[in-house]
C-alpha cells in the first residue's frame, strides 16, 4: 500500500508487519513517569554480554518528532555493530562520526498506537507498543522504533539492508 505523508511529502509503504530485517537491536525501555500523553519518554539499555549502553528515547507526538540522547561514558560500539548487521562481538570497527552530538531529533510518522509486536514479523491483536518511522534528517532513508511500556521493552529495526550504511553514519554521531 502506496501513500504520501502529507507534511513532509514523502512516499513509501506503509509498514503493517515487520520487513526482512537488516539490523534490529531490542532493549529495555524504562518509561519516565510525569509525561503528557502525547510527549513520552524513556531510559533505554542495551546490553549484550558484558556490554551495557544506555540512552533516552523522546518522542513528541503532537510534533511527530523523535530525540534519541546519549549518556556519558557509555560505549555504543555493539549497538551499532547489531544495528549495521553485524554480530555485536565481532571486531569489525565501526566508521568513526564525522560529528559528535549529545542528541539528535528525527521527523516522525506514527505507524501505530497499541500495536502488536512487529519486530519478529508477529500479527496479531492489539498489543501496547508504539511504533513510529523515523526519517533521517535532510533524507527518505528511515528505521522503525517501538517501545511498550508494559514489556518495558524497545527495538530499532533497520528494515532496507541498502539503508543500515547510511543510517548507522547518522546514528553514531549520538552514539558514536
Amino acid at each position: 500500500m502506496e501513500r504520501q505523508d502529507v507534511g513532509t511529502g514523502r512516499t513509501g509503504a506503509q509498514p503493517v508487519a515487520a520487513p526482512a530485517v537488516a539490523g534490529h537491536v531490542r532493549f529495555r525501555a524504562e518509561s519516565e513517569p510525569g509525561h503528557n500523553s502525547l510527549n513520552r519518554r524513556w531510559q533505554a539499555t542495551y546490553s549484550h554480554g558484558h556490554d551495557w549502553s544506555h540512552f533516552g528515547i523522546s518522542i513528541d507526538l503532537s510534533r511527530q518528532t523523535c530525540t534519541l540522547s546519549r549518556t556519558a561514558e557509555t560505549d555504543y560500539s555493539s549497538l551499532l555493530r547489531e544495528l549495521a548487521g553485524k554480530p555485536p562481538e565481532s571486531l569489525t570497527p565501526i566508521p568513526p562520526p564525522s560529528r559528535r552530538i549529545d542528541s539528535l531529533t528525527f521527523d516522525i510518522e506514527i505507524i501505530g498506537l497499541k500495536m502488536p509486536r512487529v519486530g519478529a514479523g508477529v500479527a496479531g491483536p492489539a498489543g501496547d507498543w508504539l511504533v513510529v518511522q523515523a526519517y533521517l534528517p535532510g533524507s527518505t532513508e528511515s528505521f522503525l522504533l517501538g517501545v511498550s511500556n508494559r514489556m518495558a521493552a524497545g527495538e530499532i529495526i533497520v528494515s532496507k539492508p541498502e539503508s543500515g550504511p547510511a543510517i548507522v553514519h547518522v546514528l553514531s554521531q549520538v552514539f558514536g
